[in-house]
């Protein structure tokens, strides 16, 4: 039970790390330096998106599993 306890918690921690890469990116903005180029943290969009998708695929993957369990014991019985 702890390990899949423990699963929740890193998706939830996935997810808020991804969430606040987004947040951060449009805290810290963009500008144009003299010589024309664009001055932005794009680094932070797919990292951000990386964290959420693998913060998702993880949480269903955990509730996906959790249900089955419930389902085979309401079987089991």
């Amino acid at each position: 039970m702890s390990i899949r306890f423990s699963l929740l918690r890193v998706a939830l921690l996935l997810l808020l790390i991804g969430i606040g890469c987004l947040v951060t990116f449009q805290l810290i903005g963009s500008s144009v330096d003299q010589n024309g180029f664009v001055q932005e943290p794009f680094a932070l969009i797919p990292i951000g998106w990386l964290f959420i998708i693998v913060g998702a695929i993880i949480a269903a993957a955990y509730l996906i599993r959790t249900g089955l369990n419930k389902l085979s014991r309401k079987v089991s019985r």
